[in-house]
């Protein structure tokens, strides 16, 4: 093509049968952007304020609570578990960042003295479950954001009652990322 013919902010700048050479153009910065098949992305390589592919998690069970005796409560039946951060009644997250978290238990037979549930983050008090209904009691229920650093924090519920005898509940505890740190 001849040089007279090249139009100004057109990508080729000059032309020569043997070598062109060309100029990137200015695509400017998209607006939007659609990952239709992305896998692997790390956590961090995410944007800001993205959760992404951080765990969740979801588990029940049942618990005898031996009256006057701090008892951890069991969860035997993972319902799901999306990062295999939940294992022995223990949710360690390999993410650091903020964790919805909710918990509770409910009575067979609500215990005839006082009793409390209590999550505890590192094996120390982080917040207590609301008692509500029943006789005495009926249950415990509790909700609350935790930030967890994602290598060495980890949580657990638990539970005593001043009743005088062992009873029974039934537990649950759920939860997932709400935004990384």
């Amino acid at each position: 093509m001849p040089l007279s013919k090249v139009k100004t902010g057109s990508i080729a700048t000059s032309v020569t049968l043997t070598s062109p050479t060309f100029t990137t153009p200015a695509l400017g910065t998209p607006s939007a952007l659609v990952l239709t098949n992305a896998t692997g992305l790390p956590q961090a390589g995410l944007g800001t304020n993205v959760v992404g592919n951080g765990s969740a998690f979801s588990a029940n069970g049942t618990t005898s609570i031996v009256s006057s005796t701090l008892t951890t409560l069991t969860f035997a039946t993972e319902i799901f578990d999306t990062n295999n951060n939940f294992a022995s009644n223990t949710f360690t997250p390999t993410v650091a960042g903020y964790y919805q978290i909710n918990f509770g238990m409910s009575y067979a037979s609500a215990p005839s003295g006082q009793a409390y549930c209590q999550l505890r983050k590192n094996n120390t008090f982080y917040s207590n479950a609301v008692q509500s209904s029943g006789g005495y009691l009926s249950s415990h229920t509790g909700s609350v954001l935790v930030y967890m650093n994602g290598t060495t924090d980890y949580l657990t519920v638990v539970c005593a009652q001043f009743g005088g005898t062992t009873i029974s509940a039934d537990t649950v505890i759920n939860g997932c990322l709400m935004r990384a740190a």
